[in-house]
C-alpha cells in the first residue's frame, strides 16, 4: 500500500526515527523509512528517490549529526526537487549548515528536545494530518448548503441533551473512552452516509517549482536572471502560489538590475513558467472509483495594477519598456554613466514603451559601445484603488557588451495538460469546470496535472473540487487557494 511519509535519518539517530515512525504508524499515517522498506535485492539508492517521489510529506530527523550527512542532504536537495513539504523534527539546538539551510530555510521546525519525546511526535502527527488535508479532503454533497456548526458547540449541545436521557449516559461513556488521536482525526461535521466512501484523498502541489535563484545580477545569464517560476506555500489552511523571478525581486528591492539586450522577435522579456496543478489522489476505499470532472469555484479575481520596467538599448538609444498593466504617470530619468551624460531627464506619461534617443543621453549623441551604461529610473503610478504610488531602480551594463544582441528570453513554455482551466481577471463569484477522466481501484494512488492560466497578472481566490461518482456526486474540497498569477503584457493571452 502506498505511503504517505518519507522519514529522513542518520544511523545515529536510528532509534529515534524508529519510534518517530512507529508513533506515526499508530496515527494511520503509513511511513517509509530504510532500511525496513527497502525490498531484497534493489538498488538502495533508486528505492530512495522513488520512495521521496512517491510520498506526500518529508520529515527529517535533525541533529548534529543529520545537519553534516551528505546523504541527508541529498535526500533533501530530491524533497525539494519533486516539491514535497519537509518537517525538520529537532533533536538537537545546533547551527544549521549553509548546505541544509538552503533546503530548510522556509520550512517550518517542530523542535523535539524536552523529553519526552512522545508527546512531540503526537504534535508531528497532528502537523502531519493537517497538511495532509485530512479533514477538507473529506467528500461532501453538493446539494447540500447546510452551515456546519462548530464541533464544540455541537458536543455541548449533545452534552446537554444527553445529560437529560437515561439511555444517553451509555453513548455519553462510550464517547469519553475515545483517544486525543482518535478525536483528532474525527471530521467537524457529522460523519458521511455508509454509502458514500470516506478514504478518497485530495493533495494540491506545483509542478517542479524548481530551486530558487540565488544568482547576481550581473553573474548570471538573461534567461535565468528572468526565468517565472511558481512556488507554494501553505499558511492556516490557505494555499498560498506566487510567482518567483530573480529580475522582478530586484526591481521590488529598488536594486541594480542589467540592461537587457534587445529582444527576440516575439519582444518577451520574460520566460514564464506554465502554472500547473498537481492532484494527488489516493482512493484509500475498498471499491473502484471514477473521477469526472475537476471544478474551480472563485470567489475572487482582482487584476494586479503595477507596473514593471525593463531597460535595454540599441542604436536607437535606450529603450524602457512597461510589462506591468499600470500606466506610468511620470518619471524622471538620472543617467550617471558614461562620462558626459545629459544627466536627469523628465519621464512623459507613457503606457507601453518610451524610447530616449542617445541626443538626449549623452553629449556626443551616439551610443559609446566600450563604455559602462548607467542610471536611475524614478516613477510613478496609480493603483486600482487610485492611490498614488512611486518605485525606483537603477540599471547598468556591461562595458562593451552588444547593443544588437537578442536575448535568450523565449516565449511562455507550452505545456500538454488535461483540463486546462481559464481564469477571468476581474470577476467575482463564478465557476470554471473541466473533464476528468480517472478510474482509481482500491488502494490506487494517481496524479492529475492542471493547467491553470489567466489572460493578464491578476490576483485569484478560489477552492477546486474533484468530482467523483459512487452511484451518486461526491466531491472532494480542497483548502482556499490564494494565486498569485503572472502574465506580462509580451506573454499574456
Amino acid at each position: 500500500m502506498a505511503h504517505e511519509v518519507f522519514i529522513s535519518y542518520t544511523t545515529q539517530n536510528k532509534t529515534a526515527a524508529d519510534g518517530v515512525c512507529a508513533g506515526l504508524e499508530r496515527e494511520k499515517l503509513r511511513c517509509w523509512i530504510a532500511p525496513r522498506d527497502v525490498l531484497p535485492g534493489s538498488n538502495y539508492g533508486e528505492s530512495i528517490v522513488n520512495a521521496i517521489e512517491c510520498s506526500r510529506v518529508v520529515v527529517l530527523i535533525f541533529s548534529s549529526a543529520s545537519n553534516l550527512s551528505p546523504a541527508v542532504q541529498r535526500e533533501m536537495e530530491r524533497a525539494m526537487h519533486f516539491a514535497k513539504p519537509i518537517i525538520p523534527f529537532r533533536l538537537e539546538d545546533v547551527p544549521i549548515t549553509k548546505g541544509m539551510e538552503f533546503y530548510l530555510a522556509s520550512c517550518h521546525w517542530l523542535d523535539a528536545m524536552s523529553p519526552p519525546i512522545e508527546q512531540h511526535i503526537n504534535r508531528l502527527a497532528a502537523a502531519v494530518h493537517g497538511l495532509l488535508g485530512k479533514e477538507w479532503s473529506q467528500p461532501i454533497h453538493p446539494v447540500t448548503d447546510n452551515k456546519r456548526a462548530p464541533r464544540a458547540l455541537l458536543i455541548g449541545v449533545a452534552a446537554l441533551v444527553l445529560m437529560a436521557a437515561a439511555a444517553g449516559f451509555f453513548l455519553l461513556a462510550n464517547r469519553s473512552h475515545r483517544t486525543d488521536s482518535e478525536k483528532r482525526r474525527m471530521p467537524s461535521a457529522a460523519p458521511a452516509p455508509a454509502n458514500i466512501p470516506t478514504g478518497l484523498s485530495l493533495d494540491v502541489q506545483v509542478r517542479n517549482p524548481g530551486e530558487a535563484p540565488i544568482m547576481d545580477a550581473f553573474d548570471t545569464t538573461v534567461a535565468a536572471l528572468t526565468q517565472v517560476r511558481y512556488e507554494l506555500q501553505r499558511e492556516e489552511g490557505v494555499v498560498k502560489i506566487s510567482p518567483a523571478c530573480a529580475y522582478r525581486q530586484r526591481i521590488g528591492e529598488h536594486a541594480v538590475v542589467p540592461v537587457l539586450p534587445a529582444a527576440g522577435p516575439n519582444g518577451a522579456h520574460f520566460n514564464n513558467s506554465p502554472l500547473v496543478l498537481v492532484l494527488q489522489l489516493l482512493n484509500d476505499t475498498s471499491k473502484a472509483l471514477s473521477v469526472h470532472r475537476i471544478e474551480l469555484q472563485v470567489s475572487e479575481s482582482v487584476p494586479e495594477i503595477e507596473p514593471i520596467l525593463v531597460v535595454h538599448a540599441d542604436a536607437a538609444g535606450l529603450q524602457i519598456f512597461n510589462e506591468g498593466w499600470a500606466p506610468i504617470e511620470n518619471g524622471t530619468l538620472q543617467i550617471s554613466a558614461p562620462e558626459g551624460s545629459s544627466g536627469k531627464l523628465t519621464l512623459a506619461a507613457f503606457e507601453k514603451m518610451r524610447v530616449i534617443p542617445w541626443s538626449q543621453l549623452t553629449k556626443s549623441g551616439t551610443p559609446e559601445q566600450t563604455a559602462k551604461l548607467a542610471g536611475t529610473i524614478e516613477y510613478f503610478w496609480f493603483n486600482k484603488d487610485g492611490v498614488r504610488n512611486s518605485g525606483s531602480f537603477r540599471f547598468e551594463s556591461r562595458p562593451g557588451e552588444p547593443m544588437t544582441q537578442k536575448s535568450a528570453v523565449t516565449a511562455t513554455s507550452k505545456v500538454e495538460a488535461e483540463p486546462a482551466l481559464q481564469l477571468e481577471f476581474d470577476k467575482s463569484a463564478y465557476s470554471v469546470t473541466g473533464p476528468l477522466a480517472r478510474q482509481l481501484t482500491p488502494g490506487e494512488n494517481d496524479q492529475v496535472e492542471v493547467l491553470i492560466a489567466a489572460p493578464r497578472t491578476s490576483h485569484h481566490r478560489f477552492h477546486l473540487l474533484v468530482h467523483y461518482n459512487d452511484g451518486q456526486d461526491g466531491i472532494l474540497r480542497s483548502p482556499e487557494i490564494d494565486l498569485e498569477y503572472f502574465a506580462p503584457r509580451s506573454v499574456a493571452q
